[in-house]
């Protein structure tokens, strides 16, 4: 028997929320930031950050590849978290950095190694020697990550320019719908704040505690959970209604809970 869900006001949640803003960072280090990002040499195992947060990959950010049986969550907006890594042990994007460089299952590289790499290649000698007054250093290099970093936004979202106006008659039948059932199902308690997730920590389907993902852009980010098991978002839909909400919904809602999740896909800004 299907159960009732009692429809709270929208607007006692309009505070919940927020648009992803266009960051301030330096297009100069940011651009030097992703030359680093896509190169192979920087690391000893000839691997790129790219790899796994394929920004070409549907605009994800992530990968469909499981590497060290973890599912890679998406880069994009990470510079707008409160926590990093599905530990959530990182509360600082330079941490973030320093570790995505120099852990054996990421770019497994350290600052010695990238020092020497970037002092023997004259463009990016050149390059440092333009963006930074002291050239090629440790503190640089993750600098100019950074600043990459808090490049890869996404905004322009349908949802965003809903939070702009609060015009609700920008939404379709189906993506209202979906909003209301995303309020009042309980997903707004752990999915909200700029990402939509990632400022708090819940219990994943394996019991295992970890950050709550952001929801930006996740009809974009298959597969779905930490290990990557389920490569359909509707029944992770279902799923996650049934084991977190405590409540058994029709495809009906799933279909447009996922209507409403397609409102969160934002414009990924690509500087040359």
């Amino acid at each position: 028997m299907k159960k009732f869900i009692l429809f709270l006001p929208i607007f006692l949640f309009a505070n919940l929320f927020y648009q992803i803003p266009l960051d301030n960072f330096d297009i100069n280090k940011a651009k030097l930031g992703k030359k680093m990002y896509f190169d192979t040499r920087l690391s000893p195992n000839k691997i790129s950050c790219n790899r796994c947060h394929n920004l070409y990959l549907n605009s994800s950010g992530t990968s469909d590849l499981n590497l060290f049986g973890l599912n890679a969550p998406t880069i994009l907006n990470a510079a707008k978290n409160y926590l990093f890594f599905y530990s959530g042990d990182i509360r600082d994007i330079k941490e973030q950095v320093i570790r995505s460089i120099t852990s054996t299952i990421e770019l497994g590289s350290n600052f010695k190694f990238l020092e020497d790499v970037l002092n023997n290649n004259p463009e990016y000698y050149l390059k440092f020697n333009l963006v930074f007054e002291d050239g090629i250093n440790k503190n640089n290099i993750i600098d100019a990550f950074i600043n990459y970093e808090k490049s890869l936004l996404t905004p322009n979202s349908k949802f965003d320019n809903f939070l702009a106006n609060e015009n609700y008659s920008i939404f379709s039948d189906q993506e209202l719908n979906g909003y209301k059932l995303f309020l009042n199902l309980g997903c707004v308690y752990c999915h909200n704040g700029i990402n939509l997730g990632s400022n708090a920590f819940g219990n994943a389907i394996s019991g295992e505690v970890i950050k709550i993902p952001t929801l930006r852009n996740v009809t974009k980010t298959a597969p779905y959970y930490k290990n990557g098991s389920e490569p359909n978002l509707k029944e992770v839909i279902a799923q996650m209604a049934r084991t977190k909400c405590k409540k058994e919904i029709t495809k009906e809602d799933v279909d447009n809970l996922f209507e409403f999740l397609k409102t969160l896909e934002g414009d990924l800004i690509d500087y040359e």
